[in-house]
């Protein structure tokens, strides 16, 4: 990126969450639009008021709007104010929300989840014992990946694990989590039939082999849609990983889980951490940003498939060092309503 390119970016994203600035601008935001004459003038109301009260309901309305306004942007507002324009009090207003918190607790600041892909054999020769060790917790998410030019069949098992494996991963207090029958390249776009048998195919393999019903999904590729994610929670899923499409805002891409304003159900992390130097790791984790959730998502673990400064092994002791707490996807349940979280996330 050149230095203009770059100057543009900047001034493009300042001027457009500049346009979010509801004592600006009316109705920019679309998750606030849905709630009609808030905002703005109702015109209907005022072309049937009489013309000697149509001063009093303007004024009405503008009050209401200020009193919104402030309440969205975190001033204070007198109880009078709130009870005259809207007719309930502050404090139940305060209770409503509670009622809608999906947090159970605070998230503390060093919370980790960490998570494995694909079943690749790396995770149980390598990662396994480290995990133990240190006693670190993990989600492993399970597949049998089908022969492509760039991937092994599951039956090489050279490459994957044995079944036989993944349940001794189970058995070792892990948790296994669903990846799909076969981590279809672009499932995501192929409806819904296909991606309930994706999805329920693996719940197969997993109660064929005498392991519990997973309540944790991985998208293929890490990539979800509303559709997908509906299919997961039709098969009565809690917690999905992937970077949501959301129509025009594109997809949210790798970053930290904020459970105020990601589903459950396409919860974001940072994938390939292979790449990183140690230096990068720790600045990684000290970022992250209060009320928020750091993750790590490996594949091949061995030296063989590690392409980055930084072994495997040494990331994981960058973990303990910074005093971070590494847990599974299911037991952000500790912390966290799944499903008081779909209902404050969803659209």
């Amino acid at each position: 990126m050149k230095i203009q390119e770059m100057a543009d970016a900047l001034r493009r994203y300042e001027q457009e969450v500049a346009k979010t600035n509801i004592f600006r601008y009316t109705n920019t935001v679309d998750r606030v639009e849905r709630y009609p004459n808030i905002f703005g003038m109702n015109f209907e109301v005022m072309m049937s008021t009489p013309d000697e009260k149509k001063a009093e309901v303007f004024l009405a309305q503008q009050r209401r709007a200020d009193v919104m306004r402030r309440l969205m942007t975190g001033q204070t507002v007198g109880d009078d104010e709130v009870r005259e324009s809207f007719g309930f009090s502050l404090a139940e207003l305060e209770a409503c929300r509670r009622e809608q918190e999906p947090l159970k607790k605070p998230i503390p600041s060093n919370l980790c989840v960490l998570c494995f892909d694909d079943a690749l054999k790396s995770q149980y020769d390598v990662a396994l014992p480290v995990l133990k060790e240190l006693g670190f917790n993990a989600t492993f998410f399970i597949t049998e990946m089908q022969e492509t030019p760039r991937d092994r069949p599951f039956e090489d098992k050279s490459v994957y694990m044995t079944w036989e494996q993944i349940k001794e991963i189970e058995d070792a207090g892990f948790e296994l989590g669903n990846h799909s029958l076969h981590h279809v390249f672009g499932s995501q776009n192929m409806g819904r039939d296909f991606n309930l048998e994706q999805i329920r195919g693996m719940e197969a393999e997993f109660e064929a082999h005498g392991l519990k019903k997973p309540v944790t999904y991985a998208y293929p590729s890490g990539i979800s849609n509303p559709e997908v994610v509906a299919c997961a929670r039709a098969c009565g899923y809690r917690w999905g990983r992937g970077n949501q499409e959301k129509g025009k805002e594109g997809i949210r891409g790798m970053t930290y889980y904020d459970p105020h304003q990601d589903s459950p159900l396409a919860i974001c992390n940072f994938g390939d951490p292979d790449f990183y130097s140690e230096e990068f790791l720790r600045r990684r984790i000290a970022d992250t940003p209060e009320g928020m959730i750091f993750g790590l998502t490996y594949h091949g673990v061995s030296d063989a498939e590690w392409l980055g400064p930084c072994s495997f092994r040494r990331q994981m002791e960058v973990l303990r060092e910074m005093g971070t707490r590494v847990i599974s996807m299911a037991q952000l349940e500790e912390f966290i309503d799944p499903e008081k979280a779909y209902q404050y996330t969803i659209d």
